[in-house]
């Protein structure tokens, strides 16, 4: 398709939308039909009794699969929702029926029939707390509950949680809200107060006929009113006639949507590089002149049609459009009216979730402003907000199924926010913000979309719409400065995209944008398509202070050969060296709170720093995981605080006297930061001031005595006065108490084994290693005890399921592990972890161990024995011999814990999965033998599986870092 093509279309959409603005009354809607709605339109009699939409009837029973109910088109609301509204329909025909034996009844009942079924299971399958879409939780009570009047019941496992979602928005909304001269979002869906509220008292709020634009929502004061309402007819009859159905009955779920599409096409098209002279005429301007005085009149805020309750994102949309024209609005609405008291835009009051795509374009409108300085503290607020959303994974957007649709606004705002603080235009904000968190939310969807793209080439064939999406976000991070390589994939994915909506045929709607159920719009997609084929990207002039950001170094270039020797083999360099770019923010970030507990060793250097926050990104990119980049973080930091406790534990520690030793392994023991009473009893998390009378000893302690408890009373404050360790339940924050009090008592037991150690060096292998005498009965018996608690994974795995079990849940209250299945198969994979990593980290650290004299597994017999002592120790050959079969059986026994430790990954996976609602694979009642099942949404469950994915691989990925190079910096 030529330029001038896609140029002469867009004019002709743009056009059309105008004309749709400017000509009241006779706006032509691009949406898919609403199944629910029509419903509700269909159960309207005229005052004489008649059926006043019979065509809307049939359009429904039209739309019911053979045998089943009516099917959703993108979300399991949709079908929810069309199904229980097409059957409430059908029972209220079946009502009015005179002869039940007609065969028209019996269709009627057959089909209503298949319905429940399908409803039925739909229900409980359904997962309530994931539901994102318009008002369901006042709706979907509301419904069933009217369909009870018909004695048809469901019962299903979010039930409860639906009542309660139910209880919570009602609670902070008064319904005598609806008499007075506000509108309210309620008014979109009056249907589910029917039996609750007086329709006479609602004639003032109509906008020509409509209930806000709702056609279910005006069908339902229709049907409620005692004196008829004329206005409200013919709104519904041009809903029929003009919303979309051709006048076959169907009508979409809100109608007309006039400053929507007009204001959605135009910046689209402008944002994309269309010229703006094609937009000039006499028809954009009209329709230009209309909103600006719709602005002005309306305290600058509109809504998704004329006279509508404004909301955030229409009128963010609308402002910038006119500033693209040169029409500079103020946005003090913005600021203002739809500003949360939590910081966010609000799209509209008392809403239950926040909207990313809405804070994104309003972000995008204040940066279009001029004056950048009296508009600094809320775009902080804003892109504080969304930066808030991306590291905690709260990014499901209310408005659009799409993630790409997110991903490409997001793109956009904060490239621009980027270039603008550049430019000096936003030096005011704090510059963690933009070049710490901010760059990370750039650089983390650069690498999720070319991951996606990677991982499905084709474009996922049917969804054109959201490959115009990948497209836009992709052009949009081209303007910043990548490398070469990244650049060709950004190339790469523009030119398939294009590619493919060049050749694309779309035969069918594609159901992205969220209303009361899902919908697909004619308009919208044609006008993503377009500025898809269209966009080019901007080349930008970027400072040094930016580019050295996305600009890799030397060292980045060995580290990236490095992983790619070691792990996914057969990934594309490139995944590497996005990831590194990716790492070295939180590098920094990390090189920045390197001191905050142990002190900086003079003439050392933390070779290890760099390599901490590859490991947790490259997994997380690799393998897609989704997890909040929170947890990354604080992962990453505690990573760090493994290495630092190992090393100061190794060098501060172990130097002290024998007595002073034995003091603070005492200390240890008796501290209230290390010790717990009961691991079931109480609910409280520490508190600030909990001490024990060895602090009030320890400050008649040596200098280097009173150095060492400080050091190791900031590194216990720092893991268990945590925020999500406080918040997390006292089952989780308890073991994580028990783990960190056991890892230092076993560093205590490593110097004191390593000391014994020395005292034996007269019993010498083949290899020319002490050979370990002790007590104890055997290798295996350390190994899974002191040895594996001393290499830290178990401590970092207690402190990581409390972060889960924060960030992982939406209403983290439990432990993050509920049933007994789960914390013992969750212990089980923690356990083989542990050991690994000490098998393979004794492997990597022979030399260094046996130079510093500390105790390794090759200092037990069991790997000498069979082993031919050399009466020659000088010859090295046998001995090289000798070792290598040490090596050999070390290496074995990692593997064999690598094995065990993914079978019991899978295993747990596998159990958080099938125990949802206490039921095997489906979700359903009763118990199959898991233990007392969960009631975690869907997905809650997801992304505690991927953290739990996550641990597993990043831990093995330390492993074979390990077997390539020791990373521990030597301890004297």
């Amino acid at each position: 398709m030529s330029m001038n093509h896609v140029e002469f279309q867009a004019k002709e959409l743009a056009l059309r939308v105008a004309r749709g603005y400017v000509s009241q009354g006779e706006f032509e809607g691009s949406w898919t039909m609403s199944v629910y709605d029509s419903a509700w339109v269909s159960m309207i009699q005229s005052p004489r009794g008649a059926w006043l939409f019979p065509e809307s009837f049939q359009y429904v029973l039209s739309q019911q699969s053979d045998k089943s109910g009516w099917p959703s088109n993108a979300s399991d609301i949709d079908g929810i929702l069309d199904t229980s509204a097409a059957i409430l329909a059908i029972a209220v025909r079946l009502a009015k029926e005179d002869n039940h034996n007609s065969l028209r009844t019996q269709d009627l009942l057959k089909r209503q029939s298949d319905g429940q079924k399908y409803l039925q299971q739909s229900l409980i399958q359904w997962d309530a707390t994931s539901c994102i879409h318009v008002g369901f939780e006042i709706i979907v009570p509301a419904i069933l509950k009217m369909l009870e009047a018909y004695d048809i019941q469901f019962v299903f496992p979010d039930k409860h949680v639906l009542l309660g979602l139910h209880a919570s928005k009602m609670e902070k909304f008064d319904l005598n809200l609806l008499y007075g001269p506000r509108q309210t979002t309620a008014l979109h869906s009056l249907e589910a107060f029917i039996g609750d509220i007086d329709f006479e008292k609602l004639r003032h709020h109509r906008v020509n006929g409509s209930m806000l634009g709702s056609p279910s929502s005006t069908a339902a004061y229709l049907m409620n009113i005692q004196d008829w309402d004329m206005d409200s007819e013919f709104y519904l009859r041009q809903c029929v006639k003009n919303g979309g159905g051709f006048g076959l009955g169907g009508v979409p779920s809100a109608y007309p949507s006039e400053i929507f599409e007009f204001t959605w096409v135009l910046t689209t098209f402008l944002e994309s590089g269309f010229r703006r002279e094609l937009f000039e005429n006499r028809l954009v301007q009209s329709a230009l002149d209309s909103l600006e005085l719709q602005l002005k009149s309306n305290d600058g805020a509109v809504g998704f049609a004329s006279g509508m309750l404004p909301d955030a994102d229409d009128t963010a949309k609308s402002i910038y459009l006119l500033s693209l024209f040169d029409r500079v609005t103020s946005p003090e609405a913005i600021m203002s009216y739809f500003m949360s008291p939590n910081g966010h835009v609000a799209t509209y009051l008392y809403e239950r979730t926040p909207s990313v795509s809405a804070n994104c374009n309003a972000l995008i409108c204040l940066l279009s402003m001029n004056d950048h300085l009296h508009y600094i503290p809320t775009i902080e607020k804003v892109a504080s907000a969304l930066c808030d959303c991306w590291w905690e994974n709260n990014m499901v957007d209310k408005w659009n199924l799409s993630p790409k649709y997110t991903l490409m606004l997001l793109a956009q705002a904060f490239v621009k926010l980027l270039r603008l603080w550049d430019a000096g235009c936003l030096k005011l904000l704090p510059q963690t913000l933009v070049t710490n968190r901010a760059i990370v939310v750039l650089t983390q969807t650069l690498n999720r979309l070319l991951c996606d793209h990677e991982s499905s080439p084709e474009q996922a064939g049917s969804c054109a719409e959201e490959t115009a999406y990948s497209v836009l976000a992709c052009a949009a991070l081209k303007c910043l400065p990548w490398p070469p390589g990244i650049m060709s994939r950004l190339d790469v994915v523009i030119q398939q995209g294009k590619k493919y909506l060049e050749d694309i045929k779309v035969d069918r709607h594609q159901y992205l944008w969220i209303e009361k159920t899902t919908y697909g719009s004619e308009t919208l997609f044609r006008t993503y398509h377009l500025a898809a084929l269209h966009i080019t990207s901007a080349h930008v002039n970027w400072s040094r202070e930016i580019t050295e950001h996305f600009q890799p170094t030397k060292t980045c270039g060995q580290m990236s050969a490095f992983f790619q020797s070691i792990y996914a083999h057969n990934e594309a360099p490139w995944k590497f060296d996005a990831s590194i770019l990716e790492g070295r923010t939180f590098t920094r970030m990390l090189q920045a709170c390197r001191a905050d507990i142990f002190p900086l060793r003079d003439g050392y250097e933390d070779k290890y720093l760099p390599y901490i926050s590859i490991t947790w990104i490259l997994v997380k990119n690799i393998q897609q995981l989704r997890v909040p980049t929170t947890l990354l973080w604080e992962m990453m930091k505690f990573s760090m605080w493994d290495f630092l406790a190992d090393e100061y534990m190794e060098s501060s520690v172990a130097t002290l006297s024998l007595q002073d030793r034995k003091y603070v392994k005492e200390w240890i023991k008796a501290h209230s930061l290390f010790r717990h009473k009961d691991l079931l009893g109480g609910d409280k998390p520490l508190a600030e001031g909990s001490s024990s009378c060895h602090d009030e000893h320890a400050e008649f302690q040596p200098g280097d005595v009173r150095k060492v408890l400080s050091t190791l009373r900031a590194y216990a404050r720092e893991i268990m006065y945590h925020p999500s360790v406080q918040a997390a339940s006292q089952y989780d924050r308890s073991t994580l108490q028990e783990e960190l009090r056991s890892f230092l008592l076993s560093h205590m037991k490593q110097m004191e084994d390593s000391a014994s150690l020395s005292t034996s060096a007269s019993l010498k292998s083949s290899t020319g290693h002490t050979l370990f005498r002790s007590s104890r009965p055997s290798f295996y018996r350390w190994v899974k005890t002191t040895a594996s608690t001393h290499i830290s994974c178990p401590v970092s795995f207690a402190f990581y399921t409390c972060l889960l079990g924060c960030k992982g849940k939406s209403t983290p209250k439990d432990d993050c592990f509920e049933t007994p299945g789960q914390k013992y198969k969750a212990s089980d994979l923690c356990a083989h972890l542990a050991v690994m990593s000490r098998l393979f980290n004794d492997y990597a650290s022979i030399g260094r161990d046996q130079l510093e004299g500390n105790l390794n597994s090759v200092n037990f017999q069991e790997f000498h024995r069979g082993v031919q002592i050399s009466p020659t120790l000088s010859d090295s050959s046998p001995r090289e011999g000798a070792l290598d079969c040490v090596r050999a059986s070390l290496l074995h026994l990692g593997e064999y814990e690598r094995q065990a430790s993914r079978s019991a990954m899978y295993a747990l996976i596998d159990e958080m999965r099938t125990s949802r609602h206490g039921s095997g694979a489906g979700g359903t009642y009763g118990s199959i033998g898991k233990g007392c099942g969960t009631t975690l949404a869907k997905a809650d469950v997801a992304t505690i599986c991927a953290g739990i994915e996550m641990f597993t691989s990043v831990t093995e990925l330390y492993a074979d870092m390990y077997l390539a190079r020791d990373l521990t910096s030597q301890a004297r």
